[in-house]
């Protein structure tokens, strides 16, 4: 069945596009979708209605490629216009993922093979709630096409779906596999090995938050690495309050094992000596050893976003580029 989102789009899958070998295999739940803002009368009638497929899978929301996705869809005239959904509504889970948990393990989307349990967005309760009282009663007025996607399941991953997800892991060539939270631990790694959890909690419960154990499947022995849910990560609408701080721990001891790891490699340029310099107001400090030296600082916070490190003590943060170490700037915050 061809299944459509409100005002036409229809439903499509989403896969790895790039399919060579990776070292990280990463297996999230369900797709998202495509989100737009529906006004009518310079009046909101909804924040975040699901309207296409993402562009690939785990989309980082790229508002460029929104406002073309959504710009092709074609509404009456009467019923208003779409435009492209607020930036934490498209891709909040992708950049969780860039960010949180391939960044603190050095590996970039190039380094990894992602995947869902279901390939496929599906309607979660407040999708549904919007479509039945804004949408529906629009539909015979005014020739809208019904949506028929189908409702947020129990079950994921079946059988048939596990088998075709063991195909693109042995595909893949990965030797780490990442769960995205309970579903993935439960419908797949249950179905496909004989393991001693069988929910991010049990897991942590035996060997801790963010340690990788071994197991094997189809004769191929892996790591396993269960983290949180993107949306606990993220602490995107409602979430555990627990999983987001256990996983900021997780992520700040990681950025801090990578960065002291190359701590010899840190360094400046002259103009960005004289930056700091100004910045922090120092004297005679080389300003390469003051940042090594915040950088070794036990009350140091280390994060990543993107292709940076930052690096938080007290009002002080200091940036420095992931790929080549130089420090980019610091200065008081």
């Amino acid at each position: 069945m061809d299944y459509q989102f409100p005002f036409g789009e229809y439903l499509h899958p989403l896969i790895q596009k790039d399919q060579t070998p990776k070292k990280a295999f990463v297996l999230g739940v369900y797709a998202s979708a495509v989100h737009a803002r529906w006004i009518r009368d310079s009046k909101v009638i909804c924040q975040a209605l699901a309207v296409a497929s993402e562009p690939e899978i785990f989309w980082d929301g790229d508002h460029d490629e929104a406002e073309e996705i959504i710009g092709r869809i074609k509404i009456p005239e009467e019923l208003g216009r779409l435009e492209v959904a607020s930036d934490q509504l498209n891709g909040p889970s992708a950049r969780a993922l860039d960010d949180q948990i391939l960044a603190p393990l050095s590996l970039s989307r190039k380094d990894a093979w992602l995947c869902d349990c279901l390939p496929e967005s599906r309607l979660n309760s407040s999708q549904i709630k919007a479509i039945h009282e804004r949408y529906d009663p629009l539909i015979e007025r005014y020739g809208l096409n019904k949506v028929t996607l189908p409702k947020r399941p129990d079950l994921f991953c079946d059988e048939k779906r596990a088998q075709e997800i063991t195909d693109e892991l042995l595909r893949s060539e990965a030797e780490l596999l990442i769960l995205l939270g309970d579903i993935p631990i439960s419908q797949y790694v249950n179905r496909v090995s004989d393991v001693l959890y069988d929910s991010l909690q049990s897991y942590v419960d035996l060997y801790g938050y963010g340690s990788v154990t071994e197991t094997k499947i189809a004769d191929r022995m892996i790591g396993i690495l269960p983290v949180a849910h993107p949306r606990q990560i993220g602490a995107l609408g409602s979430h555990s309050n627990k999983w987001h701080q256990m996983h900021l721990e997780w992520e700040k001891n990681q950025n801090r094992k990578e960065l002291i790891a190359v701590l010899d490699l840190v360094h400046t340029t002259e103009m960005g000596a004289e930056r700091i310099r100004k910045n922090l107001e120092l004297d005679k400090e080389d300003p390469v050893e003051y940042c090594r030296r915040m950088i070794m600082n036990k009350d140091s916070v280390i994060s990543s976003r993107g292709k940076n490190w930052y690096v938080t003590n007290g009002d002080t943060e200091i940036t420095i580029n992931r790929y080549s170490y130089t420090i980019i700037t610091a200065h008081k915050i």
